[in-house]
């Protein structure tokens, strides 16, 4: 059961347990503690497979929240925030009906703009959706931070991701002149590159470590927010293979981020090492106590590579980064054993990609099936043995589709040696 029942909240204060009863009033603090609190339970719920629970903590957090608003019906914050919570229940003619109060009370409040825009473009209605962001927009201050021009590429990427380009090129073309910095001109590319359906592969693995280390710390707490399942997936498609849990496998995870994975490996590892092309990222996973290797290596080249080789390799959420996916699956069968497994994620195209793949708002790419099947075979794997797909994760509020993959390496596929690139192998688990 979780600390978070129907009398009782519990949260962490300086290091000690502070209990509140249902029946007494709450501070805005409290409550915001025991929500942290009870997200933190959601996330844990889910890591040990337990959707239930975590269905019935995340009732609770709407409960929380409705009692903030209850507390002062003025607090267009809370009023954003349970619209949030509602639509993600999909409860969404209520969730239109709190952020439209939220807008009521305060107009410049940006997430509920965009959630107002988001389930107005759900409904078809892109009329509405352009109302609230010119109304945000016409009174965001000149010097504002963020700056105008900010503001209005936001409005062109939630028009360009529910492919309405030609709203998404007005935008842009109203916020081009009003750019002053690289970092706003990077993020009105990145919106043309997805509405003039053109990838930008050359910049991928910089941007991807300028991300990465820039976000280390905050990595976990950003995936929570848009109920990133990545590693859940990946943890049921192990045990899908039916492997035993007696730590008799030698397992990469590739591209392990912050080590979300790593827990979830742990039982199935005899040694578990882990790789990503982010020194920040390698840090957070150093700090998870859990894998007995780490090093960093761009599994884009197959020379930087620990050596293996590995009974197991997964990739939970890396693929994405790839448009093409022949040169890092290439790469990371040369460490794997004949007949080993690769476990990895894609994101589901979701309009036609001639290529195989499109890219995204968030400088990743989203991949066909067919075109995932054949850069497996083209790379030395077998046709997916397994495939699932479910929600990876949420973006503009909206669920991302994944797919879920389970190949091996042929058993015939050759397996020449590989150098190593010196790079964290000194840090241990």
């Amino acid at each position: 059961m979780s600390d978070l029942d129907d009398t009782t909240t519990r949260t962490e204060l300086g290091g000690h347990q502070a209990e509140t009863s249902r029946d007494a009033p709450r501070s805005r603090a409290a409550l915001d503690d025991g929500i942290r609190a009870a997200s933190r339970q959601v996330y844990a719920a889910r890591q040990a497979g337990d959707e239930a629970e975590a269905a019935r903590i995340f009732k609770r957090i709407l409960s929380l929240t409705e009692e903030k608003i209850t507390l002062d019906p003025a607090d267009g914050e809370a009023r954003t925030e349970l619209a949030i919570l509602l639509h993600l229940s999909g409860r969404s003619e209520e969730a239109k009906s709190e952020a439209d109060r939220s807008l009521a009370a305060d107009p410049s409040d940006r997430s509920a703009v965009q959630l107002r825009s988001v389930l107005a473009l759900k409904d078809g209605d892109e009329a509405r959706a352009a109302e609230v962001w010119d109304d945000l927009i016409g009174q965001w201050p000149e010097n504002g931070s963020p700056s105008r021009a900010y503001m209005i590429v936001r409005a062109a990427k939630v028009f360009a991701f529910f492919d309405r380009d030609a709203r998404a090129r007005a935008y842009l073309d109203l916020a081009r002149p009003l750019l002053r910095t690289p970092a706003e001109r990077d993020d009105l590319r990145a919106v043309e590159v997805l509405v003039n359906g053109a990838g930008d592969m050359e910049r991928q693995a910089a941007h991807s470590v300028e991300i990465f280390d820039a976000f280390a710390k905050t990595y976990d707490q950003v995936l929570f927010g848009i109920q990133n399942r990545g590693p859940f997936l990946i943890r049921d498609m192990v045990q899908r293979l039916g492997l035993p849990a007696t730590r008799s496998r030698d397992i990469l995870d590739a591209g392990c981020g912050t080590g979300l994975c790593g827990p979830l490996l742990r039982e199935y590892a005899r040694t578990l090492h882990g790789c990503d092309i982010s020194i920040g990222m390698l840090e957070q996973s150093r700090a998870r106590n859990i894998y007995d290797l780490l090093t960093r290596s761009d599994i884009s080249v197959a020379g930087s590579l620990p050596e293996g080789p590995f009974d197991v390799i997964v990739a939970g959420d890396v693929m994405v980064y790839f448009g093409t996916l022949s040169g890092p699956l290439s790469g990371l069968a040369q460490v794997l054993k004949p007949g080993g497994w690769i476990v990895f994620t894609t994101e589901l195209a979701q309009k036609p990609a001639p290529r195989g793949w499109h890219p995204t708002l968030t400088h990743r790419y989203r991949h066909d099936p067919a075109f995932v099947r054949a850069e497996l075979t083209r790379s030395g794997f077998s046709a997916p043995r397994h495939e699932v797909r479910d929600t990876l994760r949420h973006e503009f509020m909206m669920p991302v589709e994944a797919n879920c993959v389970a190949a091996q390496k042929l058993a015939l596929a050759s397996s020449p040696a590989t150098l190593t690139l010196p790079g964290l192998s000194g840090l241990t688990g």
